[in-house]
């Protein structure tokens, strides 16, 4: 049995979306008869002991330093009792397999790299441009054998032209993987301006399908409401609340609210709603339930077409390139009346039904070419 070894994003305590990819990829790959692991792979350098206690006495005014230290740290902390309620540590526990090592930093996983047949590298942001330095490489699998197979699934770059200073960086790691998917439009670009093909493939969540995810549904506590799953937003109206708000009242609908972190620290930033720090299983049966679902996450919108939820999708306005993701997987759907632009009133979206069987026959078409593009690339290891 070939092993097979994921390098991803593993360890958020609240993004969803992070997790639920890990965990589909090395599913897959696990139903198809490989031994796939995520490997735990932190993208910065563990700090000494040492480092930490000179940074604070020879660089920072020691009482500046207590009174910013003790102010982070209560804010730390209540956000650290919410996202235990999320249950992230039992849910990977139970359901991903990982590699026997924890790394911290490209020196460590590059003297003693996890052994594998194949590397693969994605999916999510992976290719973001905070991780083109040599920090980042492993994430464009620089380390292990020369023997071993080297492939992308899905990552993303959020950006949409490589920035000039990382170009000769970004050649290098490209050109030395053996097949490269991107999971938006605008990631064949960015490799094009390397010199390097790319095909689209969809994200890791899709490979599965919706009775793949069945099993992890729970029973919800509410009858009628709309869910919103918030994160990267900074002002209440970055989302249009006000409208969802006059929404709710109209319909008599009950607001249930869970936030998380992303490009922004995760705050609470709605009155009279009740928030929810799901479970991975409450969350998804959240979406499958909902009468209503609101988003700014892409992993949202994945899992309200899985489950045929009444969705839409707000686009972020504060950061850059975030939005292609989602105009890659709408578009072809011919959903992308489900984003909500300025123009629009929100009741002509949830009200404008979409065709789920014309939906999922596109979906399953999408599925099967990026499960044949994996199946032709794993072949290439002999």
């Amino acid at each position: 049995m070939k092993k097979i070894g994921i390098m991803t994003f593993w360890f958020s305590d609240d993004n969803y979306g992070q997790i639920l990819q890990s965990f589909a990829l090395q599913k897959y790959l696990r139903n198809e008869g490989y031994d796939a692991f995520v490997i735990k792979y932190h993208p910065f350098r563990k700090p000494k002991k040492w480092f930490v206690l000179f940074k604070i006495i020879s660089i920072y005014p020691v009482v500046r330093y207590l009174i910013r230290h003790l102010m982070q740290k209560d804010s730390q902390n209540k956000i650290s009792q919410l996202n235990a309620k999320r249950q992230f540590n039992s849910f990977r526990m139970q359901n991903i397999n990982f590699s026997e090592h924890e790394y911290y930093g490209a020196k460590e996983i590059k003297s003693n790299p996890p052994i594998a047949d194949i590397y693969i590298a994605g999916s999510d942001q992976i290719w973001h441009y905070n991780y083109l330095n040599e920090d980042g490489v492993p994430y464009f699998l620089e380390f292990g054998s020369n023997s071993t197979l080297r492939l992308s699934y899905a990552p993303s770059f959020r950006f949409v032209h490589i920035p000039k200073d990382r170009e000769p960086l970004l050649n290098r790691v490209l050109a030395k993987l053996d097949g490269i998917s991107v999971r938006e439009k605008s990631g064949i670009d960015v490799c094009k301006e390397v010199g390097q093909n790319a095909v689209v493939v969809v994200d890791p969540t899709l490979l599965l399908e919706k009775k793949d995810y069945s099993s992890f549904l729970v029973p919800v506590p509410y009858k009628d409401y709309i869910y919103c799953y918030i994160l990267n937003i900074e002002t209440q109206e970055d989302i249009k609340w006000s409208q969802i708000k006059e929404y709710s009242l109209f319909e008599n609908l009950h607001l249930v609210v869970t936030v998380s972190s992303g490009y922004h620290q995760m705050q609470e930033w709605f009155d009279n709603v009740e928030y929810s720090y799901s479970s991975i299983p409450e969350w998804l049966s959240l979406i499958e339930k909902s009468r209503v679902f609101v988003t700014t996450s892409f992993h949202g919108v994945v899992f309200a077409l899985l489950f045929h939820s009444n969705f839409i999708f707000v686009p972020l306005t504060n950061v850059s390139g975030s939005n292609d993701r989602l105009v890659s997987l709408l578009e072809p759907l011919g959903l992308l009346n489900r984003i909500w632009d300025k123009n629009r009133d929100l009741k002509s979206i949830i009200y404008e039904k979409i065709d789920w069987e014309k939906v999922d026959k596109k979906i399953e078409t999408y599925r099967q070419s990026s499960r044949e593009w994996l199946k032709f690339n794993l072949s290439k290891c002999k």
